[in-house]
């Protein structure tokens, strides 16, 4: 199963498009509250945090689109 996993994720996920869309996700966010320290750790969290949606969304997409190619 695991051997499955990473599979996928080399396929179908580029960090080099995800990361700087995390981190541009992240800087949004923090301009939308201002008031949220601007520290490394809580710029680092954010980053991740985004990363982990964007790859959620990624999967559902996929999964969204094997019922479309399916039919």
């Amino acid at each position: 199963m695991l051997d499955l996993i990473v599979a996928y994720l080399r396929e179908r996920v580029r960090a080099r498009v995800l990361i700087p869309l995390a981190l541009s996700l992240a800087f949004t966010g923090w301009l939308l509250v201002p008031s949220a320290s601007f520290d490394a750790v809580t710029i680092f969290a954010a980053t991740v945090r985004a990363f982990v949606f964007s790859l959620a969304f990624r999967v559902w997409d996929d999964l969204e689109d094997r019922q479309r190619i399916g039919s």
